[in-house]
């Protein structure tokens, strides 16, 4: 009985529980690891936010399979916190990393809710490395933690790759305006 009296309530009070459209905004793909996907170029309305996903799925610009040349590319790997939960495309961390780092680096968001640290790699493994990355930044927060089941483990070739196509680097010049001028500082990726 206190379960419909809760209902009731919820409802009279407008909230009527995860938006359709989020649901219907997922696919069944067949993956034994992460057997869904978000739906290519679709739309997605979250309260005032639009949610818009690139050809690949993921909420992003659309990005080509081949590197530009001089263009170093960096792939951000998260849950919902990397895919932008709740802002505006342009206010996820992702993007504003791109505005930090300029033209010369090309950054990737890979990021889905819900995923935990094995499923991140997993994304990696399948989507990410076609983009052949220069440089890899995953997303941890406390809640991915999640254990490797032999299943789940990255596999030797995917190693291996990683350590020779990727430059693996601590910190990145970033252009910094302040008051009309342009100075460089480190930061810590």
């Amino acid at each position: 009985m206190s379960a419909i009296v809760g209902e009731v309530l919820l409802r009279s009070l407008g909230y009527a529980g995860a938006p359709e459209s989020q649901i219907g905004n997922i696919r069944q793909v067949n993956d034994p690891i992460l057997n869904w996907r978000f739906i290519p170029n679709s739309r997605v309305q979250d309260g005032k936010i639009v949610l818009a996903y690139n050809s690949a799925g993921f909420r992003d610009r659309e990005h080509a399979r081949q590197k530009q040349p001089g263009v170093r590319r960096v792939i951000v790997l998260g849950d919902s916190v990397t895919e932008g939960a709740g802002v505006e495309s342009e206010a996820m961390f992702s993007s504003r990393l791109q505005d930090l780092l300029g033209s010369q680096y090309e950054v990737i968001n890979l990021g889905m809710s819900g995923l935990n640290t094995p499923q991140e790699v997993h994304v990696l493994e399948v989507e990410g490395l076609g983009y052949d990355p220069d440089l890899v930044i995953v997303n941890f927060v406390l809640n991915d933690c999640d254990f490797f089941p032999s299943s789940m483990r990255p596999s030797s070739s995917w190693r291996t790759r990683m350590q020779r196509s990727a430059s693996w680097e601590t910190s990145v010049s970033i252009p910094e305006s302040s008051g009309g001028s342009s100075r460089r500082r480190s930061c810590t990726l």
